[in-house]
């Protein structure tokens, strides 16, 4: 008895995301007999495939020789065209660190086995795959830009969506991840199929949707599908910080008037609200960023007592 351990996981990264659903094939070549076993691999993208040769395989079998199983994947969905007809799209996958075709039909790849070896490991990626893309920004700078100061490194994973947690089932599971660059914009690449939701990570900050396309996922989770193209997944940071302000004459801390503030948040002009100090300190709740402020002008009093 003898067992492979064969994980799908998408193309980015052989460690990441896992791809469930997907029918494993592999045929044990013995000297005259040929031995197929079918297995579907799981929420964690793997299936074990187990071999036990009976009494009719030992005269060619040599427990102390490994015999040659071919191992090829397949999966297949379908989807609707514009006609409204359905057809079905076929995964492609590849295997030997992305080397090889082993999609069932047009390739394989090649494991030795030995009688009591068990969780062999065979790994394969699955190079199907949909583009996303959004923007990450910080809320509440500009009232007629949502957009106006894009976040730079902001962590954008694909998590599997859960109607109980934005989670990946508990299961601890690697993630396929990318940043924002300069501009906030990310892309990452996700299997059709998947029920999927975006997890964005930076510095413990709140993060809200903009938009239909990105309320909606947050909302019933974005199903995958080929061959589709998945574009304004954006997002606002909503996180605040109280900013206390203090505008006061000599060193009698005595109240100058009104005094009108500029502020910039990562250096882009801040023109949501209108900042005014009329005592000689206040308090503002502002984007959780660097914020820059300066007294810009001031209606004060000519004497002070």
């Amino acid at each position: 008895k003898s067992s492979i351990r064969a994980c799908v996981a998408m193309s980015q990264d052989v460690s990441g995301m896992p791809v469930e659903f997907v029918g494993v094939k592999a045929v044990a070549k013995l000297k005259d007999t040929v031995v197929t076993k079918y297995a579907t691999t799981g929420k964690d993208g793997c299936a074990d495939i187990y071999f036990k040769l009976d009494m009719e395989h030992s005269s060619q079998l040599d427990p102390r020789e490994p015999y040659q199983v071919s191992i090829s994947y397949e999966k297949s969905e379908k989807i609707s065209s514009s006609d409204q007809e359905e057809k079905l799209v076929a995964h492609q996958f590849l295997c030997n660190d992305g080397l090889r075709p082993c999609t069932e039909g047009e390739g394989s790849d090649t494991v030795m086995v030995k009688h009591l070896d068990f969780g062999i490991s065979h790994k394969a990626q699955d190079t199907t795959v949909r583009p996303l893309s959004g923007r990450i920004a910080v809320a509440d700078v500009n009232p007629d830009d949502p957009y106006a100061s894009p976040l730079n490194g902001v962590e954008v994973c694909i998590e599997r969506f859960s109607t109980s947690q934005r989670a990946m089932d508990g299961s601890g599971l690697s993630r396929v991840c990318s940043k924002t660059n300069q501009r906030g914009e990310f892309v990452l690449n996700a299997v059709p199929g998947m029920l999927i939701t975006l997890d964005i990570l930076y510095s413990d900050h709140e993060f809200e949707p903009i938009g239909q396309a990105a309320q909606n996922m947050v909302k019933n989770g974005l199903l995958v599908e080929a061959p589709e193209v998945y574009k304004n997944l954006d997002f606002k940071d909503v996180t605040k910080n109280t900013v206390t302000v203090q505008v006061a004459a000599g060193e009698c801390n005595g109240v100058l008037g009104v005094s009108s503030l500029a502020a910039r948040v990562n250096k882009v002009a801040y023109t949501f609200a209108p900042l005014k100090v009329s005592s000689n300190e206040m308090s503002f709740r502002l984007p959780a960023h660097h914020v820059e402020l300066q007294v810009s002008e001031g209606k004060w009093r000519t004497s002070l007592l």
